[in-house]
């Protein structure tokens, strides 16, 4: 449960309160952008089932907030930027070079 619990609380949480706070200072000025970044791990296999559920809703997250926000000019959208060479990604790699 713990796993399950810190990647909700960082992967997801935490996003929504900074958009929440994000998205009421650029309705005020009429305009804004709220870029979340997400990854594949919303589609595909990837990591733990946390991991996946919480990007999973990260996107989802993006898209209701984006829609509910359009009419006052603020964006709302999640991106995939791809693999990024953390410790964790290194580590699964060499145990694939190792086998």
């Amino acid at each position: 449960m713990n796993s399950w619990d810190d990647v909700m609380d960082v992967g997801l949480r935490c996003h929504f309160l900074a958009s929440q706070r994000a998205a009421k200072l650029m309705v005020e000025r009429k305009e804004g952008l709220i870029c979340n970044i997400s990854s594949g791990g919303a589609l595909f296999n990837f990591f733990t089932v946390p991991y996946g559920v919480g990007k999973a809703g990260l996107d989802k997250m993006s898209e209701m907030c984006g829609r509910e926000l359009k009419k006052h000019n603020v964006t709302c959208l999640s991106l995939w930027p791809g693999l990024v060479q953390t410790e964790h990604i290194v580590a699964g790699a060499e145990k694939i070079n190792n086998t």
